[in-house]
C-alpha cells in the first residue's frame, strides 16, 4: 500500500474516531509538514495507536505489539499502515521497516516505554527500539502526550464520547553518537528520549489538569467534560 493509500484510509477515518471521543488537540504546529520523522508518546492505553494515527497533522505509521490490536482495533492496522510487531522475533524486522519509512519521508510513531500499559513510572527503563531507529536516521523527534485514552483498565478503550487529549510537544534533534553502532550509545539516546517524553507528559498533564494516574473521569482544567 502506497503512502498516497495510507493517507485516504487516515482521512476516512480519522473522522470516525473523533465522532466516537471528543478528541482534543494541541501543539499540531510543532509536527513538521514533511520529511522523516519520529513520534515518540506514552502509552497508557489500547487505543493509543488508533488515537495518535488519528489526532496527528500528518500520516503517521504507527509501531505496535499485535497483543494492543484485539478486537476491532486489528482492522484498522493494515489498512492505516501500522507496523505491527507479533513477537520479540518480530521485532528487528518491525524496527528494519521503521528505518525504511522513516528515510523515504515518512512519519513513523513508537512508544519508548514499551509495552501496554505505561503507568507513570519514573523509574521505568526505556527500551531501545525507537533509540536504535532514531540513530539509524538522525530523525527529528516530536514528543506526544496522550491522555484519558483507555478506559477503567488499560486494556479497555475510552468510554464513548469521552474526552481524550493529544499534546504534541516541540521537536527536538539529537546529535549524532560518535559511535552509533554501540549498545551504549542506543541505550544514551533511549533514556534522553525518555526523559524528553516524561517531562512533556508531566507539562501536558499540568496544562490540561488530567491527574498523575490519568483517571479518565478526571475533569480538564479548561472544563471541558
Amino acid at each position: 500500500m502506497r503512502v498516497s493509500a495510507f493517507a485516504t484510509t487516515r482521512n476516512l477515518l480519522g473522522p470516525l474516531v473523533r465522532t466516537a471521543y471528543r478528541i482534543y488537540v494541541s501543539g499540531a504546529h510543532h509536527v513538521p509538514s514533511h520529511g522523516g520523522l519520529l513520534l515518540i508518546a506514552n502509552h497508557p492505553g489500547i487505543a493509543d495507536a488508533t488515537l495518535l494515527g488519528a489526532a496527528a497533522p500528518r500520516p503517521v505509521r504507527v509501531v505496535s505489539e499485535a497483543g494492543a490490536l484485539a478486537g476491532a482495533w486489528s482492522l484498522l492496522s493494515a489498512a492505516t499502515g501500522r507496523i505491527v510487531v507479533s513477537s520479540d522475533e518480530d521485532e528487528p524486522a518491525a524496527l528494519r521497516q521503521a528505518v525504511a519509512a522513516i528515510d523515504a519521508g515518512e512519519a513513523v510513531g513508537m512508544f519508548p516505554e514499551g509495552r501496554l500499559p505505561s503507568v507513570d513510572d519514573p523509574g521505568r527503563a526505556a527500551i531501545l527500539g525507537p533509540a536504535y531507529v532514531q540513530v539509524r536516521t538522525g530523525a527529528t523527534v516530536v514528543p506526544v502526550a496522550l491522555l484519558g485514552s483507555h478506559g477503567r483498565r488499560p486494556t479497555d478503550p475510552p468510554a464513548p464520547r469521552s474526552t481524550v487529549d493529544v499534546v504534541f510537544g516541540e521537536a527536538f534533534r539529537l546529535p549524532a553518537p560518535t559511535d552509533p553502532l554501540s549498545r551504549a550509545a542506543i541505550v544514551d539516546v533511549a533514556e534522553t528520549m525518555r526523559q524528553r517524553l516524561a517531562d512533556h507528559v508531566t507539562t501536558a498533564r499540568a496544562r490540561t489538569g488530567r491527574v498523575a494516574v490519568d483517571d479518565p473521569s478526571a475533569p480538564r482544567k479548561d472544563g471541558a467534560p
